[in-house]
């Protein structure tokens, strides 16, 4: 029988995901960094273990950041402020985000470029 997706397992598996992109931690150095085990936190990941209350605050504090965080849908509360924008704001962040986007692209592209030249 197929078991069915927990949505807090979901989410606190993508939010540590997350946490751990930004950071660029390895698997390893991130477990460390949230006091718990390498196989603990891959269970978390893939969504095959249960964090106790105890551990989910523990790994709230390591992290910085408030338990309820790390079950949250992270775009929630931007959905929630982008919606109170008027039309010609939510126009304006559309633009700024979209010139971010090339530049961290091109940003990307030359760092990649850098590389290819070292080697």
């Amino acid at each position: 029988m197929k078991q069915q997706s927990n949505p807090l397992k979901k989410r606190l598996a993508m939010n540590l995901s997350m946490c751990r992109t930004a950071r660029q931690s390895s698997l390893v150095g991130f477990a460390q960094e949230l006091g718990v085990s390498r196989s603990q936190l891959q269970a978390y990941l893939k969504e095959k273990s249960n964090p106790t209350l105890c551990i989910i605050e523990d790994i709230s504090m390591n992290l910085g950041v408030p338990p309820q965080s790390l079950l949250t849908d992270p775009g929630s509360k931007m959905r929630s402020c982008v919606s109170q924008l008027s039309e010609r704001k939510k126009e304006d962040l559309e633009r700024a985000l979209l010139l971010l986007l090339t530049f961290l692209e091109a940003d990307k592209k030359l760092d990649e470029s850098k590389l290819e030249k070292e080697e």
